[in-house]
């Protein structure tokens, strides 16, 4: 192999290492107090997009922000009418809260 491609594919190597370092640590950097990820920050996008060493650790990752956002009453596919749908209704969240307001979005 010559020599500056064999180079180049050790500095590729640590590089991707180094993202990797740097993505794992932006979960923990975002954190909240309690060490759980912000509920707020990122996408579902971040997980998919982003390499990490093993993909448990992505997955990993991505399950404990995704734990934060039901904890936090802000996952957006978390909740369920509580009765027939009308004007107002109640809603029931993953996390076992329950609001109740105008219906604006459900449908027969």
């Amino acid at each position: 192999m010559d020599e500056t491609l064999q180079d180049s594919v050790v500095v590729a190597a640590q590089d991707n290492a180094r993202n990797d370092d740097t993505w794992l640590n932006s979960i923990a950097r975002s954190a909240t107090p309690g060490g759980a990820p912000d509920p707020l920050a990122g996408s579902t996008r971040d997980f998919l997009t982003t390499v990490a060493r093993k993909p448990t650790e992505r997955a990993d990752a991505f399950w404990q922000w995704n734990q934060a956002r039901i904890e936090h009453d802000v996952f957006p596919f978390g909740k369920a009418l509580m009765e027939a749908p009308k004007p107002t209704t109640a809603l029931r969240y993953l996390g076992g809260s329950t609001r109740s307001g105008l219906n604006f979005s459900s449908q027969e």
